[in-house]
């Protein structure tokens, strides 16, 4: 049975360099470019990340928090159109949740 092999990914150095920079370097090393054909887009809002949605739900704002960061640190956001969601608004809301839902929310 052959070996799992380790993951060894691409690195760049990029200590002395300004961060605009390393992160162009990282995102020459790691081939990220915008596809073709097709679009990708990216959806958050830095407001969702202070909020906690309690101790028994499994979105933690830490997990937004990275997320973004890791986007922003791979270049990742120049190969896709980045968009700051906004609140839905109830009529949005009742169109894809039950009355009750909505009421429990307010």
């Amino acid at each position: 049975m052959p070996r799992i092999r380790e993951y060894h990914p691409r690195s760049v150095t990029t200590a002395g360099l300004d961060i605009p920079t390393a992160i162009t370097a990282t995102k020459i090393v790691n081939s990220i470019e915008r596809p073709k054909g097709y679009t990708v887009s990216y959806h958050a809002n830095p407001e969702v990340e202070d909020h906690h949605f309690g101790a028994n739900h499994p979105m933690k704002p830490w997990r937004l928090t990275l997320t973004n960061k890791l986007v922003m640190a791979y270049g990742m956001h120049d190969a896709m159109d980045m968009y700051i969601s906004r609140a839905a608004t109830e009529q949005e809301l009742r169109s894809f949740h039950t009355d009750k839902y909505v009421k429990e929310l307010q």
